[in-house]
């Protein structure tokens, strides 16, 4: 730090390298390079000597310091915004310092993003407002626990220049960032009726690595759909990249059903600034139906006078209502007498309804004694489990 000092019989006052013999100011590369001329007391007289004034206010000898007060500590601005942080100067006792500029006796430049006016510096300086020092800070990367520091120097009430006076400012460059969740597994849950279980996991964390923070999770445990339970722990102090925040869902169904429930969420972005989210989990219960197939007429045995044609309707549906897929049955060969349109009967899915029907006709040739007509057929069950069925269907000639 540049060295303070008075001219004694000279009737000149000196900070750094500013006398009050005349005025002068110097620059460097942090953007606040002058030294403005203070007040300090002169050889006689009351005229202005180099921009002091031989008069100087209420000197009585004290040692008194200045004060730096900034609008905001810490600082706190999103990446890409401009904000203008005033810094007020007053005497620490009221009385009046002269003679106050900011210093580039550290000689390094002001950090990424800021910016100051070329020179500053105040005649005088006691309370109020009458001292401020605008900065400038327009960060443009993502940046915490920051300092910036500036050295001042000033004339205190004793008369007596000092050189040692600093401020220092604590800040950050935040981002306006997101919370987002990543479900594994991911799509919809699928679970077997009393059958166990399946586990949700919900990773979060932000969509720029950076930290957020009060995360917590706002749905009503208590509101989900049955089978469902929440995490124990709905809440997270900071979220980011390097920290993420798991919490898990399991859906143990004890009913057939499905749906699909939504977790709202609550957050800080890196700036401070309150959120809210949500995503989604699609689910169903399944259920270990099993298919079976109604016969239309219901008469038994099925009946049909030599060369007359009966047809006979097979309906396929659950026993509990919830879908089973991929029915499958070969129709060939059949009985004598008995007709079908295609080979192969298939259903893609079964549940209630006429929506999977086979039709078929019993025409026989000939007087035909009782006989059944067993048709088996292969299928998936609620639960995706392989299952086999079959159809007895009793017929014969009058």
């Amino acid at each position: 730090m540049l060295a303070a000092h008075r001219l004694l019989g000279l009737g000149c006052a000196c900070v750094a390298f500013l006398c009050g013999c005349g005025s002068s100011s110097f620059s460097s590369e942090s953007g606040i390079g002058g030294v403005a001329a203070g007040t300090a007391a002169g050889a006689g007289g009351s005229g202005n000597t180099g921009g002091f004034t031989s008069d100087p206010p209420s000197v009585d000898g004290t040692h008194d310091g200045v004060v730096a007060t900034p609008a905001m500590s810490p600082v706190s601005v999103e990446v890409g915004t401009i904000r203008t942080v005033s810094v007020t100067f007053t005497s620490s006792d009221g009385r009046t310092i002269t003679g106050f500029g900011i210093s580039s006796a550290s000689g390094a430049a002001l950090p990424a993003g800021w910016s100051a006016p070329a020179s500053f510096g105040c005649a005088s300086l006691s309370t109020g407002s009458g001292c401020v020092l605008n900065l400038t800070f327009t960060p443009t990367m993502y940046e915490v626990d920051q300092t910036l520091t500036l050295d001042y120097v000033y004339v205190d009430n004793s008369m007596e220049p000092v050189t040692t006076g600093s401020m220092t400012l604590t800040y950050q460059a935040t981002s306006n960032d997101n919370v987002l969740a990543t479900l594994a597994p991911i799509g919809q849950i699928n679970a077997t009726v009393n059958a166990g279980s399946q586990t949700v996991t919900a990773t979060f964390t932000t969509d720029d690595g950076n930290p957020a923070s009060a995360f917590s999770v706002s749905s009503d445990a208590a509101a989900l759909p049955p089978g469902w339970t929440a995490p124990a722990q709905s809440s997270c102090a900071t979220v980011s990249a390097g920290t993420p925040c798991q919490l898990a869902w399991v859906y143990k169904p004890t009913a057939p059903g499905n749906g699909t429930i939504t977790i709202d969420y609550a957050f800080n972005d890196d700036s401070g600034t309150p959120k809210t989210a949500s995503f989604n989990i699609p689910y169903a219960a399944t259920a270990n139906d099993n298919v079976w197939g109604m016969v239309s007429p219901a008469a038994s045995p099925i009946t049909a006078t030599t060369g007359n044609s009966q047809a006979v309707m097979v309906t396929f549906t659950t026993d509990d209502g919830f879908q089973a897929s991929n029915l499958s049955m070969e129709l060939s060969p059949l009985p004598a007498g008995w007709s079908s349109t295609a080979s192969q009967f298939t259903c893609a899915t079964i549940s209630t309804g006429n929506g999977c029907q086979l039709t078929l006709n019993y025409t026989p040739t000939a007087p035909e004694p009782t006989g059944t007509l067993q048709l088996t057929y292969s299928y998936l069950d609620n639960a995706g489990t392989p299952k086999n069925g079959a159809v007895d269907i009793v017929y014969g000639s009058p």
